[in-house]
C-alpha cells in the first residue's frame, strides 16, 4: 500500500525502474505529469508527496515554475531539478518554498537522500498533525513556515571566558 506519490512533472529524463524501486522503499509511488493541470488533478486525486521538476521544460523562470508547483500541489514538497553546470540562486529558491535541490542527470544516491529528506519532512508532517488532532486543534500539517529573518549582529554567540585560576 503506497502512503503518497511522487510526481514528476514534465521529461527529467530519470531511469524510472530505478526511481520507481527507489520511492518504493519510501512506500511511494511515482507518477509522471506533462503538464501543470495534470499535477493539480493528481494532487485533488492522490497524496502527492513531492514534485520533481525543471522549469527549462516549463518554459518558465525557476521563481514563476515553483509558484505554479505550489499553486497545483500545495501539500507537496517542491523538488528542484537544475543542470549541473546551470546557476541557480538557492537561497532565493529556499526562501520562496522549494524544499530541495537535485542535480540532472539524477545520481541514484543523490536521489535516494533526497527521497529520504522527504519522508522526514513528511513523518515530521505525521507527527505533528497527530499531535494537534489529539488535541482537537488540528490545523493541517505543512512543513512550510513563516520565513524569519535571522539578524546575524544579534545571533552572534557571545564568548565568555572561563575564570582563571592562580594557584600559589
Amino acid at each position: 500500500m503506497c502512503r503518497g506519490t511522487v510526481a514528476l512533472l514534465g521529461n527529467l529524463n530519470i531511469d524510472r525502474t530505478v526511481f520507481d524501486a527507489m520511492a518504493a522503499e519510501f512506500d511511494w509511488a511515482v507518477s509522471q505529469t506533462h503538464s501543470l493541470s495534470e499535477l493539480r488533478e493528481m494532487s485533488v486525486a492522490q497524496n502527492v508527496a513531492a514534485v520533481l521538476f525543471d522549469a527549462r521544460n516549463l518554459g518558465v523562470s525557476w521563481n514563476d515554475a515553483l509558484e505554479s508547483v505550489l499553486a497545483a500541489a500545495p501539500r507537496a514538497l517542491p523538488i528542484v531539478c537544475t543542470g549541473f553546470s546551470e546557476p541557480v540562486r538557492w537561497p532565493e529558491l529556499a526562501d520562496a518554498g522549494a524544499f530541495h535541490e537535485l542535480r540532472l542527470p539524477i545520481n541514484k544516491s543523490e536521489a535516494r537522500r533526497s527521497l529520504g529528506f522527504i519522508w522526514a519532512a513528511k513523518r515530521w508532517d505525521r507527527i505533528e498533525h497527530d499531535t494537534a488532532a489529539a488535541s482537537q486543534n488540528a490545523p493541517g500539517a505543512n512543513w512550510r513556515k513563516t520565513p524569519t529573518k535571522i539578524d546575524y549582529e544579534l545571533s552572534r554567540p557571545v564568548i565568555k571566558r572561563a575564570p582563571r585560576l592562580y594557584v600559589k
